[in-house]
């Protein structure tokens, strides 16, 4: 299941906007870059590098993983950091230093590294649940 339209971030000028001005987490098998939504919604993207992951097969995987797993979260926690409609109280605090609020949720890209090749889809949910909470997000 992919995310929808609205909530997939799709614009390079977007992704350059994430890697300059927002905060990173990360482990040893992801990361997350995370910024105030410029939009009227939250929106994600996965990268995941074919020099990182050469089988099309094990990105398109992995790629599958990570988003069921965002978009359970937005469906079933309307109060998480990176709802586009909800409360907003953690992403807030995950932001802070950014020098602006979060009215609209956040736009966040998760980076996969090539050590998540190896884990299982219930290993890499527990790394996404772990950096949520590590930028303070969930």
């Amino acid at each position: 299941m992919a995310l929808p339209r609205i909530q997939r971030l799709t614009n390079q000028a977007d992704f350059l906007r994430i890697s300059r001005q927002g905060r990173t987490v990360a482990d040893s098998f992801l990361s997350l870059r995370y910024t105030p939504a410029t939009a009227s919604n939250g929106r994600a993207a996965v990268v995941i590098s074919n020099k990182t992951i050469p089988l099309a097969t094990k990105r398109n995987q992995l790629r599958r993983v990570i988003t069921v797993w965002l978009s359970e979260r937005w469906r079933h926690n309307p109060n998480c950091g990176f709802d586009p409609v909800r409360g907003l109280a953690r992403a807030q605090r995950g932001l802070e230093g950014l020098g602006r609020a979060t009215p609209n949720g956040i736009d966040l890209v998760v980076g996969v590294k090539s050590d998540c090749a190896k884990l299982k889809s219930d290993q890499i949910r527990v790394s996404l649940e772990q950096l949520f909470r590590k930028a303070n997000l969930v």
